[in-house]
């Protein structure tokens, strides 16, 4: 998956990136001494029930109540802050938790996506101790940050902190938690994001050709950032030379949405996760998907919170209290429930037959029709793929590469798959 906490605690370890844009772990053979701790917290390697004894570790004795979607739950809140809305991904109430943890000394410092001014890393993950700096970080990132140097420099610094990130990360943090003193107590919060799969660096740059955009001469990319005019639900990346914005695109009819919602540069491992609400975070929040929230340009958020600290402080921030169904449904409408909890365990099944080291629930034989309409999808997969590496290695156009795609996903949208 690329999350990075298994090169955070080994030095046989390095994270490299791909072709596609993904992070992978890379051993060193001559240092590693085979103690099999990054097989241990690799959160790629956990079934379902895994994450659910995981949950039960976390949350269970402090009488959370229980879905099979959502994992544990204490109180789920609904709405806007305003003063942080504006430059947010939804309705700010991340950035706003946060701030609030800083301002009261909870954490001295806080973990999470910084641009890095890098067209070959475009974030990073960067510790922050102020308010001020935490609202420049305010907003998404549909871009692969590995973890290995904030893990390693959490363990260094001794403080009391907070840590923003993936579904995948925060369950391998919390395996390492177990094993690791400094780590257990200096992450005094793990913060989650409501995932749907993440796309690799690929992705942008596959966009910046479409928009003919030299990607080396971009400075920074914005996800998401808001337009008057533009509805929250049509996302936009935006490219910056220096301050100048030079390019946009879109969901609707544009390139973003093209290559993004057909999960065309994504990573394979996210089809294998079951998990969308994070659910070995403290806290996870996400969009509120609700048709009367998409006609807005400014987005609303949506969270759950599972540890009592962050509970209090969200309703002394008048979150307004709403209801697991509706933190459910929200992903619902954007197709996330049915594609992590139900055809995950059918893409674990494909690749365990490919001789990858996962593992699939056996006790219920899988639907043959369902499993089909997977294997057609992987293959399908492959041949997206295969083209871009024919792209990168210059064996093939830019403007074939488009067509190519684009037969392939619309013999997908025929076939119903």
């Amino acid at each position: 998956m690329g999350c990075g906490v298994c090169a955070g605690i080994c030095n046989a370890i390095t994270m490299k990136s791909d072709t596609y844009g993904f992070y992978y772990p890379e051993v060193n053979l001559e240092k590693c001494v085979h103690c099999g701790k990054c097989v241990s917290i690799c959160p790629m390697r956990l079934r379902e029930q895994d994450m659910n004894i995981l949950g039960e570790e976390c949350w269970k004795e402090m009488g959370l109540s229980y879905r099979k979607e959502t994992g544990y739950y204490l109180g789920v809140y609904e709405g806007i802050m305003p003063e942080y809305r504006p430059t947010s991904a939804s309705g700010g109430f991340c950035t706003a938790l946060l701030c609030e943890l800083l301002n009261r000394n909870f954490v001295q410092s806080v973990y999470c996506a910084w641009q890095n001014h890098d067209a070959d890393r475009f974030f990073i993950s960067k510790r922050i101790t102020t308010c001020d700096e935490l609202k420049k970080c305010s907003g998404s990132a549909y871009y692969p940050i590995e973890i290995s140097e904030t893990v390693r420099s959490i363990r260094q610094n001794h403080e009391k902190t907070a840590i923003v990130c993936l579904p995948c990360q925060a369950a391998a943090l919390r395996l390492e938690m177990k094993k690791d003193k400094h780590l257990r107590e200096s992450i005094v919060f793990i913060i989650g994001l409501v995932c749907g799969g993440l796309p690799g660096k690929g992705m942008v740059e596959y966009i910046a050709s479409d928009l003919d955009i030299d990607i080396h001469g971009v400075s920074r990319i914005t996800f998401r950032e808001k337009d008057a005019g533009v509805r929250c639900n049509n996302c936009q990346i935006k490219f910056y030379q220096d301050e100048r914005q030079i390019a946009v695109s879109r969901f609707h009819g544009e390139s973003f949405g093209f290559v993004y919602l057909n999960h065309i540069l994504h990573n394979r491992g996210c089809d294998t996760c079951t998990d969308i609400f994070a659910e070995q975070a403290d806290a996870v929040f996400g969009d509120a998907w609700f048709d009367e929230n998409k006609q807005n340009e400014l987005g609303t958020s949506i969270c759950i919170t599972r540890n009592p600290i962050l509970d209090q402080i969200m309703r002394e921030l008048g979150a307004k209290e709403s209801n697991i169904d509706r933190m459910i449904q929200a992903q619902s409408n954007v197709g996330l429930i049915n594609k992590k909890k139900t055809l995950s365990n059918y893409y674990r099944k494909y690749f365990k037959n490919q001789g990858y080291a996962v593992e699939a629930k056996e006790e219920n034989a899988p639907k043959m029709k369902t499993y089909i309409r997977v294997i057609l999808n992987e293959k399908l997969a492959d041949r997206n793929r295969n083209a871009w590496h024919r792209y990168k290695s210059g064996k093939l156009p830019f403007d074939k590469l488009k067509k190519e795609w684009q037969r392939n996903i619309a013999w997908k949208k025929k076939a119903r798959l």
